[in-house]
């Protein structure tokens, strides 16, 4: 495929995987991309992408979203912007995790921040330390990433991916717009110095690792 245009654009319609361009205009210090959505809602957000030819038929091209850099992301989890997407990418995510039970996720987890509203590494804290990013018997006998409990006790899901949206609906319907430090006081009120060092310490890992790529 041959790269056609690169750089900061503005995406309208965002697709949260790869579409038809519908239009593209370019400018001296953007790219325009309009892009179909599946469910049609329209919005702004600023990426670096690159838009590369295809060869499906009746034309059209792909984006990639290439996401922001590891040195762009905040220092820690306690100093992040917890109810909107990180700005990673699809791959940025597989690279986080390459070589864990979640292995391929990457897409996953990157919808799931935009269908919810909530960052995804604050998710992948979450799941690391309660599931070790999906390597519990917890994990692999109930698709239950977060320790999600009802009154019967642990709850199973159908997948993996069911229990990341499971605990981005709880984010968001218990906890939106808390900081760190709220959440851990009401997701694990007993030990929460404990619990932030430890979400603190699963982002530091993941931002070392796409440092390291």
């Amino acid at each position: 495929m041959n790269i056609i245009s690169r750089g900061v654009v503005t995406l309208l319609a965002l697709s949260t995987i790869a579409t038809n361009v519908k239009a593209v205009e370019d400018y001296p210090t953007e790219t325009k991309v309009e892009i179909t959505r599946d469910d049609n809602q329209e919005y702004h957000e600023m990426f670096e992408v690159e838009i590369m030819e295809t060869a499906v038929m009746g034309g059209g091209h792909s984006i990639q979203v290439q996401g922001i850099s590891p040195d762009a992301l905040p220092a820690s989890l306690s100093q992040s912007d917890l109810f909107n997407p990180s700005g990673l990418s699809i791959s940025q995510f597989d690279s986080i995790l390459l070589g864990t039970a979640l292995e391929g996720m990457g897409e996953i987890v990157w919808n799931i921040e935009q269908e919810h509203n909530i960052n995804g590494l604050l998710l992948l804290s979450v799941a690391r330390s309660e599931s070790g990013l999906g390597s519990s018997q917890m994990a692999r006998t109930k698709n239950n990433l977060f320790g999600m409990r009802a009154a019967s006790g642990y709850i199973s899901y159908g997948s993996k991916a069911e229990s990341m949206k499971a605990f981005a609906l709880l984010m968001n319907r218990g906890y939106a717009n808390m900081t760190l430090n709220q959440i851990a006081k009401k997701y694990c009120p007993f030990n929460v110095a404990h619990w932030t060092k430890l979400m603190n310490g699963s982002y530091a890992v993941f931002r070392a690792k796409l440092t390291a790529n």
